[in-house]
């Protein structure tokens, strides 16, 4: 989010110098900033965890009455320096240690020392926007880079018509359903079956 927002700045402000958007930084679930381009201001919001991104889907099905301009949900608490591909840590330092606020630090310390801080300054996205679309903001990139909401419903299950398929239908549900349970207890099993000889 803050390269993006270094971005808009330097481009509706003609501010060259990144932005920090501390207001946003840190792992509390939900964390909102106000920032000002081109004199008018933009509410910024980052939910981490599903707890934060229900209040803020929430507050979207109600109008989004805080006014939210830029919305950046991440899945895991505290965002992904508390996510599952972080190395796993022993229980005595997770317990003394607030590893994601080290994580994050560390991150954003990076981040300062850094030449490239904002988005349109990316050697990758000068070469995508340069080689593929005719520069930014042209049709393409708008067609290829940005969706919208479309309301889907779920997929409706259909109900076998006779008797006859209907008990098929549950057969081959019941025996899919065993042989997942029964590959899941393979891979349990050799353990077993090691301990018990050696008993």
């Amino acid at each position: 989010m803050e390269a993006a927002v270094r971005t808009a700045n330097a481009w509706l402000n003609g501010v060259q110098e990144p932005v920090e958007l501390e207001a946003v930084r840190g792992t509390q679930g939900l964390k909102e900033a106000t920032i000002e381009l081109d004199g008018n201001e933009y509410k910024l919001v980052v939910a981490s965890g599903a707890a934060a991104a229900k209040v803020v889907m929430d507050d979207l099905r109600n109008s989004n009455p805080k006014g939210w301009s830029f919305i950046e949900i991440m899945g895991c608490p505290g965002g992904c320096v508390n996510g599952g591909g972080q190395p796993i840590q022993p229980q005595y330092i997770r317990d003394t240690v607030d590893i994601k606020a080290l994580r994050a630090k560390a991150l954003y310390d990076q981040d300062k020392s850094i030449p490239l801080r904002m988005s349109h300054e990316s050697p990758v996205v000068k070469q995508l926007y340069s080689e593929w679309y005719d520069g930014y903001g042209c049709e393409k990139a708008h067609h290829d880079l940005h969706t919208s909401y479309t309301p889907r419903t779920k997929y409706p299950f259909s109900q076998p018509a006779d008797k006859q398929s209907l008990i098929a239908h549950i057969k081959i549900r019941l025996f899919v359903k065993y042989w997942c349970i029964l590959l899941r207890a393979d891979n349990i099993r050799p353990y077993y079956r090691v301990s018990s000889k050696t008993l």
